[in-house]
């Protein structure tokens, strides 16, 4: 299965969401897609989301908070919500 961004650190062959997230690619767009639409029930966009700074660094603190991982950057959540409203499957 690939990995998406396809960032692969050479030396543990893990792709950049597992290495951040310890998480699988598929589970981590599935909780990202879910808590984006339990926060906005189709209000907003992610392409909205994103025009709203404040907004989405508290839709990333919440993402931490419900993984306990305290370490995952803004960008990369953003980026992964954007990427997968691009190729949702």
């Amino acid at each position: 299965m690939p990995c998406f961004p396809r960032k692969i650190n050479r030396h543990d062959g893990l792709c950049e969401p597992q290495r951040r997230t310890g998480m699988q690619e598929h589970a981590l767009h599935r909780l990202l897609a879910s808590s984006f639409n339990d926060k906005f029930h189709g209000e907003r966009t992610i392409d909205d989301l994103v025009q709203h700074p404040r907004e989405a660094m508290m839709f990333c603190d919440r993402i931490r908070e419900g993984l306990k991982n305290y370490n995952i950057p803004d960008d990369f959540i953003l980026r992964s919500l954007m990427n997968r409203r691009k190729n949702p499957a």
